[in-house]
């Protein structure tokens, strides 16, 4: 029985064809509406179901890119983006936004405010940047600034007082609280307590006049 006597069909079918341009074995815009299955194209489908004939995968995300390659993904940049094109993105969906800056070049990816530590007891003092990335901090730099004094290691202080008589205990003021890294003056103790930096012994005693030799002596 031919289904069709004004059509030469070997076949003997007619079919309804749809376009299938992604391959995904679903139809989208219609190729023939009425076509001998002899004359169809291979790719052609029975079926309409693609509603995107333009994406295999009929799967749809939301992409970012790394800006600054330093392979930390940026904020989502491009949403509803068929699968299909996941290789032109750097991420997508949950892995996005995890670069703490898109615009820095930072493979640690944390930035830091950092200060100058120029006496090396783990204490910052003055500013040395603001913003940086932690790859680029020189290895000395601290992240507080709590040195009052950042050129004294010790953090501690000491008067110094000249001995002049060598007695290990000083007189007068040489160095008023000095850093106890450094050394006072030349000929100074740290020992202020002498009274009399004239008197070695530091002890004392009364004299009197031996007029006659005798080793007694009187007023």
């Amino acid at each position: 029985v031919d289904t069709d006597d004004d059509e030469y069909c070997l076949s003997n079918i007619f079919n309804t064809y749809y376009v299938d341009e992604d391959g995904d074995d679903l139809g989208g815009a219609l190729a023939n509406d009425y076509l001998c299955s002899d004359d169809a194209d291979a790719s052609w489908e029975l079926n309409n179901n693609d509603n995107d004939d333009a994406c295999t995968s009929n799967l749809y995300a939301d992409y970012c890119v790394d800006s600054d390659g330093d392979d930390h993904a940026d904020a989502i940049t491009a949403t509803d983006i068929c699968t299909d094109h996941a290789g032109s993105y750097f991420a997508s969906g949950d892995d996005c936004a995890v670069d703490t800056d898109d615009d820095e070049y930072c493979l640690s990816n944390t930035f830091n405010t950092y200060y100058v530590d120029e006496d090396l007891d783990d204490l910052g003092g003055a500013l040395a940047n603001d913003y940086l990335c932690s790859d680029d901090a020189d290895a000395s730099w601290e992240l507080n600034n709590n040195d009052n004094d950042d050129a004294c290691n010790s953090n501690e202080y000491q008067d110094w007082c000249a001995d002049t008589d060598e007695d290990g205990q000083g007189g007068a003021l040489t160095n008023d609280d000095l850093c106890t890294d450094d050394t006072g003056d030349e000929g100074s103790v740290t020992n202020c307590t002498d009274a009399d930096d004239a008197c070695t012994a530091n002890d004392y005693q009364d004299w009197y006049t031996d007029t006659d030799e005798d080793g007694q002596g009187s007023d």
